[in-house]
């Protein structure tokens, strides 16, 4: 049976959230069982798999109830019930396999015997028809010419609209697995049934029966041969739609002209009224020409347009019968006509609202011709003034490009969200909104404090432009103090941490230290752009400020978790000496990360799962730390040293 060519549906879905960085593998789809043993005194029986059906025959004296199949499937998949575990086979069985991807598939199981040896020669020909050493040829017994046929040879229902789209899906010795259209009551099913000639059956053609679970008949031949029969019925999901398959191959590859061929596996002569629509990236679908279709084969060829733009599409094809209207799809990518710049993709998971300049790194969906990738030029482009984008990597597979972002141009450039993006191929160039917004990296400006006045051990906040201004993808260094004393001598504090991932900051928390010497200080502020020029308003330091008690709360071990760990994974754990209590833990902080959203224990915490970027700072650096405690209307540090956990 064909199936829905699924794969380009996945892609357009990976697309949405991929991220090209950690380049994740897809989750597999496979899901199948590979094998399905019965081991009885040390002699393994191994059942016959066909689709989705399994059948196996054991000896007559084996007892059906209690059976444990021994069963293999795909690697990374798991199965419903498990191998080993026993079962009634006296009746049908179910397995589900479910692969990486969630995705399931269900077998049914059907178990017989074999038949027990009767010692009859039935034809009179003075052999031993049953192999038991017995020559029977004079016992009455003989049948004569009857026939020993017992077969199913057609099934069909005829309280249906359509008998002929009863299916066939399997045939074995002693089953028949049949699809029905979808929407098919399957539980009243008046069936039309042909068998062997001068065969009768049980029950009767023409029954009305409840197919749901699967109906036994015996077909009894005219010499008395009897032989058993399991008719099983599936509903077909949406079963016209799966029944699309894109049979055209490597469609980035096709011009506007040519033409898409699509199996339709339901299509039917009864089918005359049929249209096809074609649409790209998501927008509003257009009709598209037949040029022929082919009943037999049953193949609708689609002419794609003369002339299109690069993206994801997707044709869309409706029949009609009259009576039901059914519709189907077929997804693809065309790389061969105008580039198309889809937008800047997520990182992590989480959607970019900005880009940095210079030199930070971001992904694009960007459609362009596979065969000629090395002969295109990217931009940003602002006031007609071009900004050459730098090539990482170009995947034509996901159809995205890693860019970085130019170095800071020697002319003045303004932050905004008006820049464009612009993709330059065979003198001609492409011109799209880039739709987010591209700041602008410059020296720390207009820096003043919210107090000039600090006494050592003092956390204080300088404020200002592009003071805490930091790359989302990569490390940044932290923001720089530098303290000048008036014979010119200075030292530089490092900001305690950058105030929050991924957004234009305009300030950076600062500490004097404690042993930091009385003064008066001219200052500037450095970020990793450069050094900002002396502000004219002095600092001045004073004597320490007053010590405060510490907490009783103490940090025993804090750890950074594996994250395959089985508990706690990607997340930091910190355990204390004793019960939490009525103290309040407001964060986890580290030099260049503040964790604010916790779990609380009796006398432990943990952090919420961590983004790949901080998890891989932590587990990478080991960083010290302190956990922000308030109790009695006072704050505490209870500091630690991170260690890597299991």
């Amino acid at each position: 049976m064909k199936k829905l060519y699924t794969t380009l549906v996945c892609l357009l879905l990976i697309l949405g959230c991929k991220d090209d960085k950690d380049e994740t593998l897809p989750l597999s789809a496979e899901k199948n069982i590979l094998s399905f043993v019965f081991t009885l005194n040390d002699t393994p029986y191994s059942a016959t798999i066909s689709g989705t059906t399994i059948s196996a025959q054991l000896p007559a004296d084996t007892s059906l109830t209690t059976l444990t199949p021994t069963i293999s499937i795909s690697k990374g998949a798991t199965i419903s019930p498990n191998t080993g575990i026993a079962q009634d086979f006296s009746k049908e069985v179910s397995y589900t396999v479910t692969a990486e991807n969630k995705s399931t598939k269900t077998y049914k199981v059907m178990v017989t015997k074999k038949e027990k040896d009767d010692g009859k020669d039935d034809d009179n020909d003075g052999k031993d028809d049953d192999n038991n050493g017995k020559d029977d040829d004079n016992n009455g017994n003989d049948n004569g010419t009857k026939s020993s046929k017992a077969e199913i040879l057609a099934i069909t229902f005829t309280n249906i609209d359509y008998p002929e789209d009863v299916t066939v899906l399997d045939k074995g010795e002693t089953y028949i697995k049949l699809e029905v259209p979808e929407g098919t009551n399957i539980k009243a099913l008046t069936s039309s049934i042909t068998i062997s000639e001068r065969a009768t059956i049980e029950p009767k053609s023409g029954a009305t029966l409840d197919y749901s679970q699967g109906v036994r008949y015996t077909i009894t031949a005219e010499d008395k041969t009897e032989k058993i029969f399991y008719v099983i019925v599936e509903e077909g999901y949406n079963s016209f739609e799966k029944s699309f398959e894109l049979l055209t191959k490597n469609t980035e590859y096709l011009k506007g002209g040519d033409v898409i061929s699509i199996e339709v596996g339901r299509l039917k002569p009864r089918h005359k009224n049929i249209k096809a629509y074609i649409s790209y990236n998501n927008k509003s679908k257009v009709e598209a020409k037949i040029k022929n279709i082919d009943y037999n084969k049953k193949l609708i060829d689609v002419v794609l347009p003369n002339t299109y733009t690069n993206g994801a599409y997707e044709i869309k094809i409706k029949v009609s019968d009259g009576k039901k209207e059914n519709e189907g799809s077929v997804y693809f990518f065309l790389n061969q006509g105008t580039p198309f710049f889809k937008g800047v993709l997520s990182e992590s998971g989480i959607p970019r609202q900005r880009v940095l300049l210079p030199n930070e790194e971001f992904t694009a969906g960007v459609y362009i011709n596979p065969n000629d990738k090395e002969n295109y030029s990217f931009y940003l482009r602002k006031n007609g003034q071009d900004y050459s984008l730098i090539v990482k990597k170009i995947d034509t597979y996901y159809n995205t490009i890693r860019f970085e972002t130019p170095k800071k141009p020697t002319t003045p450039l303004e932050s905004g969200s008006d820049f464009q993006f612009v993709i330059k191929y065979q003198g001609k160039e492409y011109v799209y909104p880039f739709m987010i917004y591209v700041q602008i990296a410059d020296i720390p400006t207009k820096l003043e404090l919210d107090n000039y006045s600090l006494k050592k051990g003092e956390e204080f906040t300088v404020h200002g432009e592009c003071v805490g201004i930091r790359y989302q993808d990569k490390h940044t260094p932290l923001p720089k103090l530098k303290l000048i004393k008036e014979d010119g001598s200075f030292k530089y504090i490092e900001a305690l941490r950058f105030p929050e991932k991924g957004i234009l900051s305009f300030y950076a928390p600062f500490k004097i230290p404690k042993d930091f010497e009385s003064g008066k200080y001219k200052w500037t502020v450095t970020n990793f752009v450069g050094e900002s020029a002396v502000v004219d308003k002095m600092i001045t330091i004073e004597g320490a400020t007053t010590p405060v008690a510490p907490s009783h709360l103490k940090v025993t071990k804090a750890e950074i978790v594996d994250k395959s760990a089985g508990f706690f994974p990607k997340q930091v754990y910190i355990t204390f000496n004793e019960a939490i209590g009525n103290a309040k833990l407001k964060a986890i902080v580290f030099p260049n990360l503040k964790i604010e959203n916790m779990i609380t224990y009796k006398s432990a915490v943990t952090s919420s799962r961590l983004s790949d970027n901080d998890y891989n700072y932590l587990m990478n650096n080991l960083p010290k730390g302190y956990v922000l405690i308030e109790e009695n209307g006072k704050e505490y540090q209870a500091e630690f040293s991170l260690v890597k956990g299991n």
